[in-house]
């Protein structure tokens, strides 16, 4: 976008820095509400973008992507509402055509819950006014990448000083918070703040599938809820739809006991009230060792033992070499050290001596961890529920293996975005 002109503004808020662009029309988020094909506006179908137009969008975002990165730039807010399209004939219209209506769609005056007077908050709230009528949809139409520079100050629960949240920087002063929607977060965003090109790149991918698939390919709610929560859900995803997170990622997230075991493999069932580990046994469900003492009470397949105490197991099983007693709810049996077990209609009880009480002989059978449950489809299913319908098969798999290559969880084998220009599905596209 080409600058015009800057100035300085004061206000309620403070000296703010101002910056006159080009007149542009709406953006890729809104625009494709606006085609004519997608006209009148229907609840129960799906606005999505013709495969050519995606196919462009996506290029000429690349360009922009590209010449932000050759100079050392990261855009660090790299979404569908950043990606303008341009207005042609402006200025051939008159001025009452383009004077935006000061009444349409605005709300009530704006007041605090708590009735207290805030002399920084706007008097009113107004819906933007894109020049939807104005943008050029044709062949030769053009899009650019906006939100470069911008910066809010805002207060956090933790902090009595502001911080600011940039959206593009220089790679050499990174920002203190990012500002990338949740869904389009990499899996290093959300485990370790970090932000960059690699994250842009991950931003572009999760774009390459909603422009072709009218959805996101990763859904995070993050409203009403702790922050914690939803970067669960959203690495869960990842697990779901991506394969499973590596060693190395998983190691970076505090939380990961909760949903799979020692041995890396997902839990049925998750724990998510069970406390951080605090230097204590990280094993959270399915098979675990004990403690030297107590009695522990566990509801979903984790247990600890005790070498002088009792163990009480609803859902899997417990194994500790040195056990006194077991006392199992559904007919899993834990294994002493010199004996025997018998497993009545009421459970078993084995003991030390090798001496067993035993009722209604079952017939043995051997206890296996139960698989895990997943919750969301893989890419490539995915992609094929969602997909434009002007796509055919080979086109579809190129763009599931571009997917693939793009949306890996190590950000040091991302291709960058003059690599991606050059693959093979945006060759000849302008």
């Amino acid at each position: 976008m080409q600058l015009l002109d800057a100035f300085d503004h004061d206000g309620p808020n403070g000296t703010h820095r101002c910056l006159v662009f080009e007149a542009m029309g709406p953006s890729a988020e809104a625009m494709v509400d606006e085609l004519p094909e997608n006209k009148p506006k229907m609840y129960d179908r799906i606005n999505r973008y013709p495969l050519w137009m995606a196919k462009s969008m996506l290029r000429q975002a690349l360009l922009g992507l590209d010449f932000l990165h050759q100079n050392g730039i990261a855009h660090g807010d790299f979404q569908p509402g950043n990606i303008l399209f341009s207005a042609t004939d402006l200025e051939s219209a008159g001025e009452e055509e383009l004077a935006q209506d000061d009444q349409r769609d605005v709300s009530a005056p704006v007041r605090r819950l708590d009735g207290r007077i805030d002399p920084w908050a706007p008097r009113y709230v107004a819906t933007s006014q894109p020049l939807a009528e104005h943008a050029d949809l044709g062949p030769e139409f053009v899009v650019k990448l906006s939100d470069m520079g911008a910066g809010m100050s805002f207060l956090t629960r933790s902090s009595c000083y502001p911080l600011t949240v940039l959206t593009a920087f220089f790679l050499t002063d990174p920002p203190e918070r990012p500002a990338t929607p949740a869904s389009l977060r990499s899996p290093e965003m959300i485990l370790e703040g970090k932000d960059g090109l690699a994250q842009d790149v991950w931003s572009f991918g999760c774009l390459v599938f909603e422009f072709i698939c009218a959805r996101p390919p990763f859904v995070v709610w993050t409203a009403f809820r702790p922050k914690e929560e939803s970067d669960d859900d959203h690495l869960l995803m990842f697990d779901d739809t991506l394969g499973p997170l590596p060693d190395a990622v998983r190691s970076k997230w505090s939380r990961s006991h909760k949903y799979f075991n020692a041995a890396g493999k997902r839990i049925k069932e998750p724990n998510k009230d069970q406390p951080e580990p605090n230097g204590t046994n990280g094993i959270s469900n399915a098979v675990s060792t004990g403690s030297d003492h107590g009695t522990n009470e566990t509801s979903n397949g984790a247990a600890t033992g005790s070498a002088n105490g009792t163990n009480r197991i609803s859902n899997d099983i417990a194994t500790d070499p040195e056990m006194k007693t077991n006392r199992i709810s559904n007919g899993a049996a834990a294994i002493s050290e010199n004996g025997t077990n018998g497993i009545s209609s009421e459970g078993a009880t084995g003991s030390v001596n090798g001496a067993d009480q035993e009722t209604t002989q079952l017939p043995a059978f051997v206890v296996k961890e139960p698989e895990p449950e997943f919750h969301y489809p893989t890419l490539e299913d995915l992609f094929n529920q969602n997909k434009s319908p002007d796509l055919d098969a080979d086109e579809s798999a190129t763009i599931k293996a571009l997917l693939r290559q793009i949306l890996t969880y190590d950000p040091d084998q991302r291709p960058s975005a003059a690599e991606l220009l050059k693959h093979p599905w945006f060759a000849g596209t302008k």
